[in-house]
């Protein structure tokens, strides 16, 4: 099974434990002997704790809620958006959140009320763990992570939670507003990152904060004024860039996500002109508008 399987069977009440027909294999980054393959299955059906809320209407627990979030986000995933190849972006944004998570943690997640904080969760499963899975999925461009992160953000605050039985709603309207107006100026930042990255990250660098990594090795932290970021979002902090991290096998760089959070923030955008010679493209209150809504329906 790969996680766009475990996707489908997201919803359901079914709990696979895995068996092997070989002496070891990779289970979140790590070799595993069928008994301890079998093992790693029985954490994630406790610590998920799915099976405590199937009746659970919200779009993140129960069996209606996740199917209709589901089917919502990648089912029915826009031509616009299967065009720039999001299908297993998406698939692996719902995996995080169905199969990685439990669902009060998924919760609490989606109401810190930004798409900066579950795409920082995204980075860290893709640089931090990407051994944890297959090629196909280490494949998923970081341009591809961000905007699957914005859609799945935007599904979840756009779907009403109608009367009990009834299903979720997407608004046409805003799927259309999100598409024609969201995309296009999402992109034209994403490409003006991309033309400065290296000294934009040579910027960032300068006003992190130095830590030293139990291995001794350098970490740097870019500090935020406007988000809570690491485990449990408690802190104002994310990983900047980690020097040779051993799960990743090389540099770990966030700089992308540091960026935007910088780009988003009053006041700091600004510095951005001064420090690539170049004026950054319009539509930040836009920008701000699809990473920072927060939940206007969904508890």
């Amino acid at each position: 099974l790969d996680p766009k399987d475990l996707c489908c069977l997201g919803h359901l009440p079914i709990y696979p434990l895995g068996m092997m027909a070989v002496h070891a294999l990779n289970a979140d980054g790590f070799m595993r002997t069928p008994i301890r393959f079998l093992h790693h299955d029985l954490l994630h059906i406790a610590n998920t704790s799915n099976w405590e809320c199937l009746y659970d209407s919200h779009p993140l627990a129960g069996l209606a809620g996740r199917l209709c979030f589901r089917q919502l986000t990648l089912d029915s995933l826009p031509p616009a958006l299967q065009a720039l190849g999001l299908e297993r972006a998406v698939a692996l944004v719902l995996f995080y959140l169905f199969h990685e998570l439990s669902v009060q943690r998924a919760k609490d997640l989606m109401k810190e009320g930004s798409a900066l904080v579950l795409w920082h969760d995204l980075c860290e499963v893709r640089r931090e763990h990407r051994f944890d899975y297959s090629a196909p999925w280490r494949a998923v461009t970081d341009n591809q992570a961000l905007l699957a992160c914005l859609w799945v953000f935007r599904v979840y605050n756009d779907c009403r939670l109608c009367a009990a039985g009834q299903r979720l709603v997407l608004p046409e309207a805003r799927l259309a507003d999100f598409l024609q107006r969201g995309l296009p100026v999402v992109q034209a930042h994403w490409d003006f990152f991309d033309r400065h990255r290296a000294a934009l990250h040579d910027w960032l660098l300068t006003g992190a904060r130095m830590e030293w990594a139990n291995d001794g090795s350098p970490e740097y932290w870019h500090l935020s004024d406007i988000r809570r970021y690491t485990s449990y979002y408690t802190s104002r902090r994310l990983l900047l860039q980690a020097e040779e991290d051993p799960e990743a096998e090389g540099t770990v760089r966030n700089t992308d996500l540091a960026y935007f959070d910088r780009l988003l923030t009053d006041g700091k955008w600004s510095l951005i002109e001064e420090v690539v010679g170049e004026r950054p493209p319009e539509g930040r209150a836009l920008l701000k508008e699809l990473f920072e809504v927060r939940p206007p329906c969904v508890p």
